[in-house]
C-alpha cells in the first residue's frame, strides 16, 4: 500500500441482497439499477441481462411499500370518505345520524372491508 495515500471521503452505500426462487444460483446483490451480481459460491459475477431482476425488484419494493405504509387509521380516513361522499338522504329521512363517528361498528366494516379490497387491486397492479 502506498503510504503517500490519502482518503479522501468515505460514503455509505446500499446494497440489496436479493434471493429468488431460482434453482441453483439464486442470489443477487443489486448496487442501483444497472449494477447487479449473482453470487456463485465465493464470488460475485456481473449480470448483464439485468432488466427482469430490476422489474420483479421494482414489482416487490413497489408492493412493499404500499402495504408497509397503510395502517388502520389511513384504511379507517378511506372509508370514512368514501362514506361520507354518499347520499344518507334515506339515513337522515328516517332521522338517524349522518355522520361517520356515530355510524355502527357493522356499517364502519363493510366500507373498511370495501377499502381493503380496492387497497388490495392497488397493490397488485
Amino acid at each position: 500500500m502506498n503510504s503517500d495515500m490519502q482518503i479522501k471521503s468515505i460514503y455509505e452505500t446500499v446494497v440489496y441482497t436479493v434471493e429468488t426462487d431460482r434453482p441453483g444460483w439464486n442470489t443477487y446483490h443489486r448496487y442501483g439499477a444497472e449494477t447487479w451480481m449473482i453470487g456463485m459460491g465465493e464470488s460475485d459475477e456481473i449480470v448483464y441481462d439485468y432488466t427482469e431482476l430490476e422489474s420483479k425488484f421494482q414489482e416487490f419494493i413497489k408492493f412493499n411499500i404500499v402495504q408497509s405504509n397503510i395502517d388502520d387509521t389511513i384504511i379507517d380516513k378511506c372509508a370514512k370518505e368514501i362514506f361520507d361522499l354518499g347520499a344518507h338522504s334515506m339515513l337522515k329521512s328516517a332521522g338517524y345520524p349522518t355522520d361517520w363517528e356515530s355510524q355502527p361498528r357493522t356499517l364502519k366494516m363493510d366500507y373498511i372491508r370495501k377499502v381493503k379490497a380496492v387497497l388490495d387491486i392497488l397493490t397488485k397492479v
